[in-house]
Parts: C-alpha cells; structure tokens; sequence
C-alpha cells in the first residue's frame, strides 16, 4: 500500500510468479457471504440454546431471477442442543443448503439435506460468541474491501477508540476517504490467525486479535502487498458484536527475491 512515509511495510512485486500474487477469483473469500453466515448461526445459538460449529462453507450459487433472484450455498457444521442440567451431549452433523439473498446481506432460510446423530455423548462446546464474533470480523473486512463507511459505522460502539496503522488517519471517518484516495484498481484483504479470548463472561466481552494480508493493484498495474495485525475489543450486545477497540499495526512484510520494498 503506498505509505511512503513509513519503511519495510511495502513490498511491490516484481514478478507474478511469486507467491503473495492475486489470489484466484474462485479462491477468495467472500467476507460479506461469510459474515451473514456466521451471523446466521450465531442468531441461531442465542434462539434455541445451541451450538453450531461451521466445518466448511461450499461456492456460492447464484439461482433465479429477477424477484426470485438470490444465492444457495452448502454447508457442514456440528451441532448440539443444550439441555438444563446437563454437560454432556449427543453431536449432529449437518449438510444444509443456506438460501441467502441476492445481496448476500442475509440468510432467508436454511434446508436440511443430510442429518446424524452421535451415538455418544460429548462435552457441550458453546459457539454463539464466535459466531457472531466471526460474522463481525467478516463485515468489517468487508466493508474495508469496499469502502463502505456507514456499514463500518454500524460496527462501533459509541465511544469507541480508532486506532488506523496509518498515522495520518485520526478518525474512521477519515479512513475510508483515505483508503479511497490510494486509487487501487484492485484490493482484498486475507484473513489469518483468528484469536478470540473472553474478557469478562457476565459483559460478554471479548478481546479479538488477527492478521492481514492486504493485497492490490496500484495504477501502475504493479501488486502490491503489506501485512497488518488487528486488535479488537468487542462486546455482544442484542445478538450482535460490536467493537469498543480497534487497533491496527504495520507488520514486517514477507521478502521474496524480486521484490521492492519502499520506504
């Protein structure tokens, strides 16, 4: 990214042979799909008392038209159902078809295509805060992908702290214009090294720390690549995570032969 007032935290690559190039269109993540997904699942924990442990999450389809026009998806989760006075019980596994919409914002509904039960029983493992803790990243990696300040805005907690890698960025309000001002032709960022730890059980607080791989196309056409940590402190409210803290830092990039970091 072109932070030239900062040094060792660009690198333009130099040839497409190397390995931090553009990931495969098929291959990317879609953050928005992931996040209604999650935020599906982690709705579903708070209603039925449950967990839903998300094993895979197949390619989007996209069926119909017009009105009628929306997206299918497979998945294969885990799941079980808590019962009081109880710590162990029996598993299912699930293959489900997920109708979401056109816009992929939400889940419309779900259907069941395979269905078993353990026979055995097992310690609960809980899920509804790293669900929706998950669709919250996702959304926010999102709306960074695409610019999108109000949906960023949605995701904050009044009085929250910002804290931007880039030192001229004081404000989310000011970020996005920032982000815009870089006019990339192409940008995504990859999500690595998830970590969710409790902060406080009765707040239902969370601290959450993560890394990406912000990759892009500048106008030059030249792929540029830099690596940033991410630190959040978040908090579940109404079925929903919200962040009190977010804070990013510059890591140093991944050298290759052939590439030119720039200061």
């Amino acid at each position: 990214m072109a932070w030239w007032s900062r040094c060792a935290q660009i690198i333009v690559l130099a040839s497409a042979a190397m390995v931090a190039t553009e990931v495969p269109a098929a291959e990317q993540v879609h953050h928005g799909l992931q996040a209604a997904i999650y935020q599906w699942y982690g709705k579903l924990d708070t209603i039925m008392n449950a967990s839903h442990h998300l094993l895979s999450i197949g390619q989007p389809r996209h069926v119909g038209q017009g009105d009628q026009a929306h997206v299918e998806v497979n998945v294969q989760l885990e799941s079980q159902e808590r019962r009081l006075g109880q710590s162990h019980y029996p598993g299912h596994y699930e293959e489900q078809v997920l109708h979401i919409s056109g816009t992929l914002e939400r889940v419309l509904h779900s259907q069941s295509v395979l269905y078993s039960l353990d026979d055995f029983d097992s310690k609960y493992r809980p899920s509804r805060a790293s669900n929706l803790i998950k669709a919250l990243v996702f959304s926010w990696t999102h709306g960074l992908d695409t610019y999108d300040e109000s949906a960023l805005q949605r995701h904050l907690l009044v009085n929250s702290t910002f804290v931007a890698a880039e030192l001229r960025v004081q404000k989310l309000i000011d970020y996005v214009p920032y982000l815009r001002s870089l006019n990339y032709l192409k940008n995504h960022r990859n999500l690595n090294k998830l970590n969710i730890e409790t902060l406080n059980i009765e707040q239902d607080t969370y601290r959450v720390t993560y890394e990406y791989q912000w990759w892009a196309v500048n106008q030059q056409g030249e792929s540029e690549l830099a690596q940033m940590a991410v630190e959040m402190q978040v908090q579940i409210i109404a079925g929903r995570a919200m962040i009190s803290l977010y804070k990013e830092t510059y890591l140093a990039p991944i050298t290759d032969a052939g590439a030119e970091v720039r200061c």
